[in-house]
C-alpha cells in the first residue's frame, strides 16, 4: 500500500498546476498501470500465496458471502487491511516529508473529478466491484485455465486508467482510509468504503445463490467441491447401466460408471477389431492404473464415448 502511495504522491502529485487534461489522463493511465502489475507482484510472490493477497476489504468480504472464505479469516484481513492504510499513509509522510500534504494529490487521497457527485461515484464504484468479484467467483467456480493474479491486476489497472479522472478510481476502500484520515478530506469518505463493499458482497451473494440452484437442478452435487458440482452426474440410471469391462491385458479390472451400451472397447476387441478399439483400451488401461482402477469420483478420465446425462 505504500509503493501505491508513493506512485501516486510522485505520479499525480507532482503534475503542474498549468497541465492539460490529457496530460492528467496520461498521468493517471500510468500510475494505474504500475498499480495493477503490483497487484500482480504481490499476488503472485511468496508473501502474497502465503498470505492470500488480500489486499481490498471489498473483494474479503464478497468472497466471504460467495462461500469461497471462511468466516475465521475476514476479520484478520480487515484488521491488517485498516491498519496497512494507516501505517502506509504515515509511513509515506516519513519518507517524503511535507511535500505529501501538498499538490493535487495531497496525501495520496482520492478524490472525484468535477461534476461528478456522490451518487455518481457510489454507483461507479459499487459497479466496479461487482464485475471484479463476480468474475472472481466464476474463476473459483469454473476454474478456467486463467492467471488469476494478471486477470485481477490488470482489471484494477483498467478501472484506474479509465475511471481515476472522473470517480477516483479508488475500488478499494482500505487505498482511501489511511490518505483522507490524514488529509481531513472526510466529505465522501464514507461513499468510498460502503460503495465498493456492497458492490462486492452483492456479487458474492449473486454468485453462492446461483451455485445453490445450480446444485439443487443437480441432485447429489450439494456438498461436493464447487468445480465438481458442476460436472456430470453420473449416477447409474434406467438408461446407462455401469459396465465392468477388464483391460486389454485381462489382468487390471478397469470399472467405469456408465457408458452407452450400444458401444465398449472390450465388445470391439472381441468382435476381432484390433485397431483402435484396441489402442483405446490400453490407453485406458493406462490412464486408469495412474489413478486408480475405479474412476467413478473423475468424470474427466472417462472413455471417449458420450455419457447421457
Amino acid at each position: 500500500m505504500a509503493t501505491v502511495f508513493t506512485l501516486v504522491h510522485w505520479g499525480i502529485g507532482s503534475t503542474p498546476p498549468d497541465a492539460s487534461a490529457n496530460e492528467m489522463r496520461l498521468r493517471v493511465a500510468a500510475v494505474s498501470i504500475l498499480v495493477g502489475l503490483i497487484i500482480v507482484g504481490f499476488a503472485t510472490s511468496p508473501p502474497g500465496r502465503f498470505s492470500g493477497a488480500h489486499m481490498n476489504p471489498a473483494i474479503t468480504l464478497g468472497m466471504f458471502a460467495a462461500g469461497h472464505l471462511p468466516a475465521r479469516r475476514v476479520l484478520p484481513y480487515l484488521a491488517a487491511q485498516t491498519a496497512g492504510s494507516i501505517a502506509a499513509a504515515a509511513l509515506l509522510r516519513v519518507a517524503w516529508g511535507p511535500s505529501v500534504s501538498e499538490g493535487p494529490a495531497r496525501w495520496a487521497v482520492v478524490q472525484p473529478g468535477p461534476g461528478w457527485t456522490g451518487a455518481h461515484v457510489s454507483a461507479a464504484e459499487a459497479m466496479t466491484l461487482l464485475i471484479i468479484v463476480g468474475l472472481m467467483c466464476w474463476m473459483t467456480t469454473c476454474r478456467p485455465r486463467w492467471r488469476a493474479a494478471w486477470v485481477v491486476g490488470g482489471l484494477f489497472g483498467l478501472q484506474g486508467a479509465l475511471l481515476g479522472t472522473t470517480t477516483g478510481g479508488s475500488a478499494n476502500p482500505a487505498r482511501q482510509l489511511g490518505p483522507a484520515l490524514f488529509s481531513g478530506e472526510l466529505g465522501l469518505l464514507a461513499v468510498y468504503l460502503v460503495a465498493p463493499v456492497a458492490g462486492g458482497v452483492l456479487a458474492g451473494w449473486a454468485a453462492h445463490r446461483l451455485r445453490q440452484a445450480r446444485n439443487v437442478r443437480r441432485p447429489g452435487a450439494e456438498g461436493r467441491h464447487p468445480a465438481a458440482a458442476d460436472r456430470r452426474d453420473l449416477r447409474p440410471n434406467s438408461q446407462v447401466a455401469p459396465i465392468r469391462r477388464e483391460a486389454y491385458d485381462r489382468d487390471t479390472p478397469l470399472r467405469h460408471p456408465q457408458i452407452p451400451s450400444r458401444w465398449s472397447p472390450s465388445a470391439a476387441i472381441d468382435s476381432g477389431d484390433p485397431g483402435d478399439a484396441g489402442s483405446r483400451s490400453r490407453r485406458g488401461a493406462r490412464r486408469a492404473g495412474m489413478f486408480g482402477t475405479d474412476v467413478r469420483d473423475r468424470p474427466h478420465l472417462a472413455w471417449g464415448a458420450e455419457v447421457e446425462r
